[in-house]
């Protein structure tokens, strides 16, 4: 292993080397001046952000070394742990052994996250917070985060709202730099330059507020959801390792487990929002409006496409079975009579799914389908209901409703209930932020005359799919 001081050196170089490359494309976004990069400029910073990709994976692999040569130092007594060697601690007591200046920008993101915490659910806070405290090595993150969440910055998205043409020309300085600042961090997050779209602020981000009531829609709540940078999550998972009993001295099984990789690549989702001239105007009003329509055709949309979506230009689905992302008929569970819908089969359900997940299990059903299980009763009344109320749990588990469910209990081949845990059996993919374009005028279907209207042509990225299907059970009418 390496000295401890080469080490550091090398990092400090390379993040020398980073921070040349962040210079030089700042430079060249503050040189355009707000406008669009000219092929020259384009092709450049595309260049840039390509090395600093590179540069950026040594560092975390400087990191990743330093960090194993302080834990050697310590194991041998080289260090001790009142070392100045030692990187601080971070709040949930894991060493941080990047650059330091990384600690101011996540506290940054933190206080915007606070500052804007009217607009998202607790849920969402918590998520976004995590991602900032634990899953963003290089801040990329904490500074997209921290940019979008600049009042500055809002004020000048709400006077491109309200004049698309000549709004840089009422930008104040600070405003300008906002702008400045927002425009590089993207092309650094998205290593692209061709896109012509513009981030929305923090309180308009429907990728971070989550706040939609459209439908019935518990997915975000019961499983797992991570925010990525990249457009696609790779994970890994492992099938049970089997263990056994043995004599003295006798040699051991290879009980080496299976790993596969799963990954869930996120899907680009489109959406045209039209407002008025006038509502443009009063930036508070139109925050609260564009903020209940993003929000509710979001939750609206992954109601449907994290049930029933092909995979394919969308997200894998728990129910497209045998294709991208779903299950596949090894997790299905027939109800016992043809085309009925009786009070045993939910309990053919519960008992097809493996020991280890009944603990964190939850079951999904329609609410109609819930309303027929309430009315179950057994033979002469003696069998006790499977829901002691309605609002309650199923066979002492939680329960959901999912209004893009069916409520058809008498056709065969009708999926009518899932069952599991979805935490680990199923994951919904974020890629953080969304851009718009704005279109200055809308026209009429008739003369094709102005209607005093603009629209925002908003694009942002989800994907989802089953990392785990043993995780999870549906039960199928036979």
């Amino acid at each position: 292993m390496r000295a401890l001081d080469e080490i550091k050196q090398d990092l400090a170089a390379t993040r020398e080397r980073r921070d040349r490359i962040k210079d030089d494309i700042d430079g060249i976004f503050a040189r355009a001046n707000g406008e669009q990069l000219d092929d020259g400029r384009a092709e450049r910073v595309g260049n840039l952000s390509a090395g600093l990709s590179s540069v950026n994976a040594e560092v975390e692999s400087l990191e990743d070394e330093w960090r194993s040569a302080v834990e050697e130092g310590l194991r041998t007594g080289e260090l001790s742990t009142d070392s100045s060697e030692l990187p601080a601690r971070r709040p949930d007591g894991s060493r941080d052994l990047g650059d330091p200046r990384l600690r101011g920008v996540r506290d940054k993101a933190l206080r915007a996250i606070e500052r804007h915490a009217e607009f998202p659910s607790t849920e969402a806070t918590e998520r976004v917070e995590k991602v900032v405290r634990h899953n963003d090595p290089q801040g990329i993150i904490a500074r997209y985060l921290t940019a979008v969440g600049d009042p500055n910055y809002s004020s000048a998205f709400s006077k491109m709202l309200g004049d698309p043409q000549m709004a840089h020309l009422k930008f104040s300085a600070r405003e300008v730099e906002a702008v400045r600042t927002v425009t590089a961090i993207e092309s650094e997050r998205a290593m692209a330059t061709t896109t012509t779209g513009v981030p929305v602020p923090y309180q308009l981000d429907p990728t971070l507020i989550y706040a939609g009531s459209g439908a019935l829609n518990p997915f975000r709540q019961i499983c797992r959801v991570e925010t990525v940078t990249e457009g696609t999550w790779k994970g890994v998972n492992t099938q049970d390792v089997t263990l056994a009993y043995s004599a003295e001295a006798a040699e051991s099984a290879d009980n080496t487990p299976t790993l596969a990789q799963p990954s869930i690549t996120t899907q680009r989702v489109i959406g045209f929002v039209p407002f008025s001239i006038e509502l443009s105007q009063d930036w508070n009003s139109i925050v609260p409006e564009l903020t209940g329509a993003l929000s509710d055709g979001k939750d609206i949309l992954d109601a449907t496409a994290f049930l029933t979506g092909t995979g394919t230009n969308q997200p894998g689905c728990v129910l497209n079975i045998g294709g991208t992302g779903g299950l596949t008929t090894t997790q299905r569970v027939l109800t016992t009579t043809t085309a009925v819908y009786a009070i045993g089969d939910p309990y053919l359900l519960k008992a097809a799914l493996p020991a280890r997940f009944i603990n964190t299990s939850t079951y999904v059903a329609a609410p109609g389908v819930w309303d027929i299980t309430y009315r179950f009763v057994g033979g002469n009344s003696a069998e006790p209901f499977q829901l002691e109320s309605r609002g309650g749990d199923m066979l002492g588990r939680p329960k959901v409703e999912l209004s893009t469910m069916v409520t058809t209990t008498t056709t065969t081949g009708s999926k009518i209930m899932l069952f599991g845990d979805f935490k680990t059996g199923y994951l919904i993919a974020d890629r953080l932020g969304m851009t718009v374009e704005l279109i200055p005028h809308l026209v009429g279907s008739g003369s094709r005359f102005p209607t005093g209207q603009r629209g925002l042509v908003a694009i942002w990225r989800t994907g989802g799919g089953v990392v785990a299907a043993n995780a999870l059970r549906y039960l199928e009418v036979k």
